[in-house]
């Protein structure tokens, strides 16, 4: 079994309630590789939601044997409220009176952008070590370039609210240490994927563009067979 979680750009936002979802990128890469393939997208998701979801599977799954994973961004932050899960980012329109209270206080109070950057560094070499134990083969991809070089200048350029901090370079050599021990996290270049142009999934993978991530999928999977 194949399984395969991600954000809107895994579940297929416009195509999958069009065309139904077989013509998303994980339906067509079960047609490719002839292994039966579990879906657990979901759009808005944040990249701790599609850690736990894939490490149960992880852990639980004995058919297990490939994980592919397409994250979200990572600055996405998951709260809980009223027993629910809701995921902000800072870039989120707050038109909802009843969030707007919400958003003040977890971007002053909560909010930390390097400490997200590094979770989901943790997130991604944790999964890698317990495919390794299982045996299963992982994939982690992401469709936006990481920002920075493993360089201490690119990194206060990309975390500025560090500068001046007494703990800047801790901080760089704790994120350095992360990126170095994660495994390789492939790039979808979505210069190269057919996108909606229009309407509310602008931005999102055509029907063509599901066909391009799935062949680009499907090609990084061979080459490391």
């Amino acid at each position: 079994m194949i399984y395969i979680n991600g954000d809107s750009f895994t579940a297929g936002a416009g195509v999958r309630e069009e065309k139904g979802k077989e013509w998303t990128w994980p339906y067509l890469l079960e047609k490719k590789i002839g292994i039966k393939c579990n879906e657990e997208a979901r759009s808005g998701c944040s990249n701790y939601r599609i850690y736990r979801y894939t490490l149960e599977q992880i852990l639980s799954n004995k058919d297990l044997k490939i994980v592919v994973i397409l994250w979200t961004q990572y600055q996405r932050q998951e709260f809980s409220i009223g027993g629910k899960n809701v995921t902000f980012m800072p870039s989120d329109n707050v038109s909802k009176k009843q969030h707007s209270k919400i958003y003040d206080v977890a971007w002053k109070y909560a909010y930390n952008e390097l400490s997200l950057y590094q979770k989901w560094l943790r997130q991604i070499i944790s999964l890698n070590d317990m495919c390794q134990l299982r045996n299963i083969k992982f994939y982690p991809f992401v469709y936006e370039k990481l920002c920075w070089n493993n360089t201490l200048e690119t990194f206060i350029k990309n975390f500025d609210h560090y500068i001046d901090v007494p703990q800047t370079k801790k901080k760089f050599i704790q994120t350095k240490t992360l990126e170095d021990n994660c495994p390789k996290i492939n790039f979808l270049d979505i210069q190269k994927i057919d996108l909606i142009q229009t309407g509310w999934v602008k931005g999102h993978p055509t029907r063509t563009g599901h066909e391009q991530i799935c062949e680009s999928i499907f090609n990084t999977i061979n080459e490391n067979a």
